[in-house]
């Protein structure tokens, strides 16, 4: 990995885009800025789309386009809510997180306050508290929106923000108002009333779901009983009483950390103990969606099993009958992702560019082991000198036995160049604190001479130790 060491290391911040599909550059930059205001991130600031926004971004900067850098200050720390816990008791209710985090950097940041308002399920808006640019804060639904928001049922909030810039030395004060993307969750209690055991069905259902349900293979009794048997066999433990039972977006279980989760698909996750080891069982029991600006809770009937996750393992998404053989084996034993890429992996479009002109890079990256890897962060360099280079940074998810490509576009100046591709299956985006190694770190290096016919002698070993990756 040398290679990649070495360019990074001198690399001068030349722009490596991600493939984009739209009008102009310009316009793609505007609607991807505009996005980040509405929407909030979808991922973090130093790889795919976010990285690429930050070069874009700085780049206009450079070239003084006024009109992108007011709207990068705007974007700079965006706006986002989320409900911690979609579904929980009236005695444990969820809380609402407002986070405005920076992701993106701009040469002359300007500072806010955002005042959060919210409005519970269609009444006026109440006042939550302030946020700062930069800074996150919680409130509890209760302490926020008062009695109303534990009654048990489905409820809605719509958040709104009073954003005020502040004065720096090339801008004046001014304001903003966003209406914050909508937040849902579901509240239930102790008493047998239709809601209460509506909401809690989603929470607790799956346990009195036959085991065949969820796997032809597994025999017909309810899961819950199914599932004892399993662990007390194994010198396991498992509370029947629904205190295991937890609520998460089911994005949860392979997302990214630190990433805003998908909130249209809920999930009901269930802890389980064995001796040395502890483990999730994840199943969706329901879909949120949208229709005519109404949201619905469409369940899932009956639940879908999604995966499992085993202390020491990366997420299991295959079938339920195969925990009680998971359990049985070492975590060192398990299935485990195995990545690789082959200089043959990486293709240049076309295959002789001309100088100057753009080209499209295609990466493969395979997965030879029996477990699926999710989001490895993938390092790409491109360079015709150790002062002319420029890296980008993709964080993907490759099955079993799959492969996954990346698509950028590059430029090479003269017509040739160098491109280098590392691939780390374990990183600080692994969804799992016992994320699996690859067991042949070796072959997740590489790199391709682009048009060697053109590079001066010498080209390649102008590089420092190029030798530590394969390449051709």
């Amino acid at each position: 990995m040398a290679l990649l060491c070495a360019v990074l290391a001198a690399a001068s911040g030349t722009r490596l885009a991600a493939e984009q599909v739209g009008d102009t550059p310009r316009t793609r930059l505007v609607r991807a800025l505009q996005a980040l205001i509405a929407s909030g991130p979808k991922g973090h600031a130093t790889h795919d789309d976010l990285e690429w926004l930050q070069l874009e971004v700085t780049d206009a900067i450079k070239r003084r386009d006024t009109a992108i850098e007011r709207l990068a200050i705007r974007a700079a720390s965006p706006l986002r809510a989320r409900i911690v816990r979609p579904v929980s008791g009236s005695d444990s209710a969820t809380h609402i997180e407002v986070d405005a985090q920076k992701v993106l950097t701009v040469p002359r940041p300007v500072a806010y306050t955002a005042r959060i308002f919210a409005s519970l399920d269609g009444a006026e808006f109440v006042r939550l508290g302030d946020v700062q640019s930069e800074n996150s804060e919680h409130f509890h639904v209760t302490e926020a929106l008062g009695p109303a928001a534990v009654v048990p049922g489905f409820h809605t909030v719509q958040v709104r923000a009073q954003l005020v810039f502040g004065r720096t030395e090339s801008t004046t004060p001014w304001t903003e108002t966003r209406e914050l993307p909508r937040l849902l969750y579901a509240v239930y209690d102790g008493r047998p009333s239709a809601a209460s055991m509506e909401v809690r069905s989603l929470l607790e259902g799956p346990g009195a779901v036959s085991a065949r349900q969820f796997d032809p293979d597994l025999d017909d009794m309810p899961f819950n009983v199914w599932l004892v048997n399993t662990l007390s066999t194994r010198g396991g433990t498992h509370d029947n009483a629904g205190a295991m039972w937890r609520s998460q977006y089911c994005s949860e279980r392979t997302g990214e950390v630190g990433v805003t989760p998908d909130s249209t698909a809920v999930c009901a996750v269930l802890d389980v103990h064995l001796r040395w080891q502890m483990g999730q069982i994840w199943f969706r029991t329901a879909d949120v969606v949208v229709n005519d600006g109404i949201a619905i809770w469409q369940r899932t009937t009956p639940p879908r099993f999604e995966g499992f996750v085993l202390h020491g393992s990366a997420p299991e998404s295959s079938r339920l009958s195969k925990l009680p053989t998971m359990l049985d084996t070492e975590p060192a034993s398990r299935p485990a992702g195995d990545l690789s890429i082959d200089p043959d992996d990486i293709l240049v479009t076309p295959a002789v560019p001309k100088p100057g002109e753009s080209s499209r890079l295609t990466i493969a990256i395979r997965n030879r082991g029996s477990g699926d890897v999710f989001k490895a962060a993938v390092h790409v360099v491109v360079a015709t000198s150790l002062e002319n280079a420029a890296a980008r940074m993709f964080v993907v998810d490759v099955p079993a036995q799959g492969v996954t490509t990346v698509t950028l576009q590059a430029r090479f100046p003269q017509g040739y160049g160098v491109v280098s591709a590392t691939a780390f299956q374990q990183s600080e985006h692994s969804p799992y604190e016992s994320s699996t190694s690859d067991p042949t770190p070796e072959d997740v290096c590489v790199y391709r001479v682009v048009n060697p016919q053109l590079a001066p002698p010498g080209f390649l070993q102008s590089f420092p130790n190029h030798g530590g990756c394969r390449g051709k």
